[in-house]
């Protein structure tokens, strides 16, 4: 009996689907008739061919209207049911509070900014040429003492801020902000090193810059200090001038690049942080250099139905992956598993976190291909907060930007902890502890003020 009145509801759509059919077809043959029809009578009776253009000139208008009535009318459905995908499909490079509810937008900062460019500016080069102008005189050899900023000019146009983002579940004396920040400037910056310049121009940079305001006080500004950091490398681009112009090609740009990303990560991206000094009795060497927050041990297991990268003759194709593991500008890197789409690492990294709010943890998957650039087999990343509130995670992930391949990872986040005896306790049931060792150096050379200066951490 089911089978009997299943069939008997589908058999009248079917009939209803032809039907329909068959008057589409009528209805375009007789469109077609009617068309052909005109042109007969505008021939025979003879009118002016002008009528035709007319028809032409009304037909297409309406065309127009009704295709632009349903595309209205489609994306008003599609928005009804999965708003976010029609917009990001519609609109590239978009700020970041669209995407994100906890993000709000922040047009009062850009206006801010643009009228305090110009001040700003005049900051930016004081300390360009009294701090970090001397840094990199000192870090250069003595055949190139001599070098120093010719020029600096950050030009009329201001950095613009996508998004701001405030943390909240934080301590009571300190506020933590997240800028989504867009610098497309008009820039031209010069060096000299014995009387030859060079000098780039355009500098362009994006990235998430973190404000951090501790201590909050009692008593004007309210504010003890700032600090100003990337949480990690910030996306960077420019044009050369002068000499730099014989490094504009292939290999030697990209070596440029790294030195000056290398610069901007041993200025401000964390673990290095911009301290702004607001209060008197603040001591700028615990604003510069607090502890990090934890350390997060991240065990790479293995990988299966990778993406065959290197095709051979016979049509077989195989892959010689790794993994790098980024968290903010420190990266670590797998050993090389060669010739397999499902390799077996289990190797395990520890790395420090000085901010988990915020910060993502990226693993990348290449294919090696010496002297060509490796492949990529695809990524994922990981939010560090949420690792620290649960602790404990062991997962398959699926790699984004590839149509196959999962990584089997497990992550572990490690508390700091002040008492000694914490260090008897085996941490997960994995027998073994981690130490933190960080070194503070006064280093004269480096730094004139006799500040000490916090070298990389070291994990043991």
């Amino acid at each position: 009996m089911p089978k009997k009145n299943s069939s008997k509801h589908k058999e009248p759509r079917k009939t209803v689907v032809e039907d329909t059919l068959l008057m589409k077809v009528v209805q375009k043959y007789f469109k077609l008739a009617g068309v052909v029809s005109a042109v007969w009578l505008v021939g025979y009776f003879k009118f002016s061919v002008s009528w035709l253009w007319l028809l032409l000139v009304f037909y297409v208008w309406k065309e127009r209207q009704n295709k632009s009535n349903e595309h209205r009318i489609c994306i008003s459905q599609q928005l009804a049911t999965d708003e976010k995908s029609v917009i990001l499909a519609r609109v590239e490079d978009l700020p970041s509070w669209v995407n994100f509810p906890d993000v709000e937008r922040a047009e009062w900062i850009n206006k801010i900014l643009s009228q305090m460019w110009p001040y700003i500016g005049e900051y930016v080069e004081k300390i360009l040429r009294e701090n970090v102008e001397q840094s990199i005189r000192a870090s250069l050899p003595a055949a190139m003492q001599s070098f120093k900023f010719s020029k600096i000019d950050l030009g009329d146009i201001p950095p613009r801020i996508g998004g701001l983002k405030v943390y909240s579940q934080l301590r009571r004396d300190e506020i933590y902000m997240d800028l989504e920040l867009n610098y497309s400037s008009d820039s031209n910056i010069a060096v000299s090193v014995k009387g030859i310049n060079a000098g780039i121009k355009d500098l362009t940079i994006h990235g998430t810059l973190r404000v951090v305001m501790k201590p909050l006080i009692n008593k004007m500004p309210l504010v003890g200090g700032v600090l100003v950091f990337f949480l990690k490398n910030p996306e960077l681009n420019f044009d050369l001038t002068n000499l730099a112009n014989a490094f504009d090609l292939p290999g030697l740009s990209d070596m440029l690049h790294s030195i000056i990303q290398e610069q901007i990560a041993n200025f401000m991206v964390l673990p290095n942080r911009f301290p702004i000094k607001l209060a008197e009795d603040l001591d700028l060497n615990k604003l510069r250099y607090p502890q990090p927050e934890g350390v997060v041990r991240v065990k790479i297991l293995e990988a299966k139905d990778l993406k065959k990268a290197d095709i051979g003759i016979t049509g077989k194709g195989k892959s010689d992956p790794y993994v790098i593991i980024k968290v903010g500008p420190k990266e670590m890197k797998t050993k090389v598993i060669g010739n397999s789409v499902a390799p077996v690492w289990n190797e395990s990294f520890e790395m420090t976190v000085d901010s988990a709010d915020g910060q993502l943890l990226y693993l990348e998957v290449f294919d090696e291909d010496p002297g060509k650039t490796d492949d990529e087999l695809g990524r994922v990343s990981f939010d560090l907060s949420k690792l620290q509130d649960k602790g404990f995670e062991d997962e398959w992930l699926p790699l984004e930007d590839v149509k196959q391949g999962m990584i089997h990872v497990q992550l572990t986040w490690l508390w700091l902890a002040n008492d000694p005896l914490e260090l008897d306790r085996p941490l997960f049931n994995q027998g073994r502890s981690c130490l933190i060792l960080e070194l503070f150096l006064l280093e004269e050379w480096l730094s004139p003020a006799n500040e000490p200066h916090r070298t990389r951490d070291f994990l043991v």
